[in-house]
């Protein structure tokens, strides 16, 4: 049903608004009927209902972290930089940013203690992206030996 409903958006726009530019991107859409048959995004989707829990946990852990990174730099950088971090909701952006290791540089502290809180919230955030990848990476890998064995099963019975 759902797959329909993504075939019937990707030729919509093509039928009724011909000359707008951004419904011609909906055309995009069309890809996700070559993801049925994907083997691919179906292991993919295994390994994530395999590691859910593991996923959960690390998610937790991070929109927490995400919070505390906010709290601690609104301590040490709001009266250095009140325009910037003038709140801890205002901080999250640097905080999303900065423990997501993209570190866009439209926002950093200027105190010593907020850049030593900086670089601990940046060794945090490769943690945490490591952790995740090595878990999926972990479940991805359980999940193809799983059906190369049940491939192996196959032949033999044959």
């Amino acid at each position: 049903m759902s797959l329909s409903i993504v075939d019937f958006l990707a030729v919509f726009p093509y039928y009724f608004f011909n000359d707008s530019q951004w419904v011609r991107a909906l055309r995009f859409l069309r890809i996700f009927r070559l993801l049925r048959r994907s083997r691919a995004l179906a292991r993919f989707t295994e390994a994530f209902m395999e590691a859910r829990s593991e996923l959960m946990v690390f998610g937790t852990t991070a929109f927490i972290m995400l919070f505390v990174a906010a709290a601690g730099i609104y301590q040490f950088e709001h009266k250095a930089q009140p325009e910037v971090f003038s709140s801890i909701p205002e901080s999250l952006w640097w905080a999303v940013v900065t423990l997501t290791t993209v570190g866009y540089g439209d926002v950093y502290p200027i105190t010593p203690l907020g850049r030593l809180f900086t670089g601990l919230v940046m060794i945090i955030g490769l943690g945490v992206v490591a952790g995740l990848t090595g878990v999926i990476a972990s479940a991805l890998t359980h999940v193809r030996e799983e059906e190369d064995d049940s491939e192996e099963e196959g032949k033999d019975k044959d």
